[in-house]
């Protein structure tokens, strides 16, 4: 005797508990009062929530949805160790300190070299104290486009390379002798846009959840990646395949306007918007910068 047909349950999810749901995934949030109310009112209940699902996909709180789950689904540790100071190795831009309000040039930003006789160009001085009017310029900063700062001394130079001493040009965006000082005599200084230079003490010795260090956003980078490829409709084989990774500008000018040295292009995240263009093969577009 052949088994009674199965019977299939009556278990439907109900339209207010499907919309909590797609809700909370996609921003994060539940849904407000009055998305349930107009859900209550709504004569097509299932329209209402396709329109949730298009809002919350095409919302910025989307992306931040998806920063947060880059982090947990692909760890990355935290930048505790390395150079503190000026940048050894190549590895960190060099740093800049703000001329002091009782100086010559208050808030001009100027090279810090790891010695207080860095300032000196702040107050017209050479290295040993002597009078020596430094130049001054007002230039657009790569971590704030759009705006314009005043830099001092070394850090006006623009100079790409620089003559070793001994015929040879060196690539001022490459390390030298270990050691990488963009502000040195040899030549070089900040760069155009002051490429080469980091407003601040770089990496560091603070949390990697301190969004005013660079540590931050090189820990950010896997997890914005990942935030890009959703926020795109990219393919997931990107993640290894794609020839380009996404960071936003504290992370992003040093590396890709340092020309010869091999870095991937970089894709800025930034500024907000509400609707996502359509991605195509070979296209950069933006991400959001999600508030963190």
């Amino acid at each position: 005797m052949a088994p009674p047909p199965a019977k299939v349950p009556d278990d439907k999810i109900s339209p207010t508990r499907l919309l909590r749901r797609v809700t909370l995934a996609l921003s994060g949030h539940v849904p407000t009062i009055d998305a349930y109310e107009a859900l209550a009112k709504a004569p097509d209940a299932e329209a209402v929530i396709q329109k949730a699902i298009d809002d919350g996909l095409a919302s910025t709180a989307f992306y931040e949805q998806m920063v947060d789950f880059g982090h947990q689904w692909i760890t990355t540790g935290a930048f505790s160790t390395g150079a503190m100071g000026d940048g050894y190795s190549g590895n960190m831009s060099a740093h800049m300190g703000q001329c002091s309000s009782t100086s010559l040039h208050p808030g001009a930003w100027f090279v810090y070299q790891e010695s207080p006789v860095a300032e000196n160009c702040c107050d017209d001085k050479d290295e040993m104290g002597n009078p020596s009017p430094a130049p001054l310029e007002v230039v657009e900063p790569w971590w704030a486009p759009g705006t314009q700062v005043t830099v001092v001394g070394w850090a006006t130079k623009k100079d790409l390379e620089y003559d070793d001493g001994g015929g040879k040009m060196v690539n001022c965006a490459s390390a030298a002798t270990l050691y990488y000082n963009a502000g040195s005599t040899a030549g070089c200084g900040c760069g155009p846009n002051l490429v080469w230079c980091y407003p601040g003490s770089g990496l560091g010795s603070g949390s990697s959840l301190d969004d005013k260090q660079q540590r931050r956003h090189a820990w950010d980078e896997p997890a914005r990646l990942v935030a890009h490829l959703a926020w795109h409709d990219r393919p997931l084989s990107d993640l290894v395949t794609g020839n380009y990774t996404v960071a936003n500008n504290m992370v992003r000018a040093p590396a890709s306007a340092s020309p010869g040295r091999g870095i991937l292009p970089i894709r800025r995240t930034g500024p907000a918007t509400l609707s996502r263009p359509p991605a195509t093969a070979g296209s950069t577009p933006s991400s959001p910068t999600a508030p963190r």
